[in-house]
């Protein structure tokens, strides 16, 4: 507990010190905002409709954009191998940077729901969905950074892996032949969970991310492990 929270508050620092970061968090909550005041709603569309997108959008993406350069950084300057050297390990360390982030992000989902209007069950599986989409966000994001050899390759690849995920609900006609594969990755489950934000009638799609979640950790045990001692 003592690492993580090492960790967590090493995290904190960088980030206040990364206005770029901050900027991410603030333009897609900001774009929501408008969009729910702009949008003619007598078309048929909804607040929660749009709110429920754009977190769908916001939880896929931004994650896997902000980590991967700051794990690659980490491993790039020796501040990783020192951690592991130290003897703070891969969960201390993801637990620290992820549990960073998911506060943020919490606290931007709590900003969607009060946009959506969720009340009652729908806001409690509202913030579930955002929980586990970001939970999966991180979990390939510090994947993608432990692998990078250094920021820019870190950043070459984080951005439009974030973006073509963040893009992917909307190619669905397109990747019809492939549905059977995109049925047991967590994206797809997550937009189901998000359409029955109001239902909560998601139970497969729960443990589909569920299992998701477990794998992308042991990946990154591994990974972590194999890379977090070379420079």
């Amino acid at each position: 507990m003592r690492n993580t929270i090492a960790v967590f508050k090493n995290q904190f620092n960088e980030f206040m010190a990364d206005k770029e970061q901050l900027m991410l968090f603030i333009l897609f909550p900001a774009l929501a905002f408008f969009q729910t005041r702009i949008v003619d709603l007598d078309y048929g569309m909804s607040p929660s409709q749009i709110v429920k997108g754009m977190a769908s959008m916001f939880a896929s993406a931004v994650m896997i954009v902000i980590i991967p350069p700051i794990i690659a950084e980490h491993r790039e300057n020796g501040s990783l191998r020192f951690m592991v050297m130290s003897g703070i390990k891969p969960i201390s360390y993801l637990l620290g940077i992820g549990g960073f982030f998911m506060v943020i992000n919490m606290l931007v989902a709590g900003f969607f729901v009060w946009l959506g209007e969720f009340r009652g069950s729908a806001l409690i599986n509202f913030m579930l969905t955002m929980f586990l989409a970001v939970s999966c966000s991180i979990l390939i994001g510090s994947i993608i950074g432990i692998v990078s050899k250094n920021r820019q390759k870190a950043i070459s690849l984080s951005i439009p892996i974030g973006m073509g995920l963040a893009m992917l609900p909307m190619f669905g006609e397109v990747l019809e032949s492939i549905q059977p594969l995109l049925n047991i990755l967590y994206l797809e489950r997550i937009n189901n969970m998000m359409l029955e934000v109001q239902t909560g009638a998601f139970k497969t799609d729960l443990f589909v991310v569920l299992v998701n979640i477990a794998v992308l950790v042991l990946i990154f045990a591994g990974i972590f492990k194999s890379k977090g001692l070379k420079s």
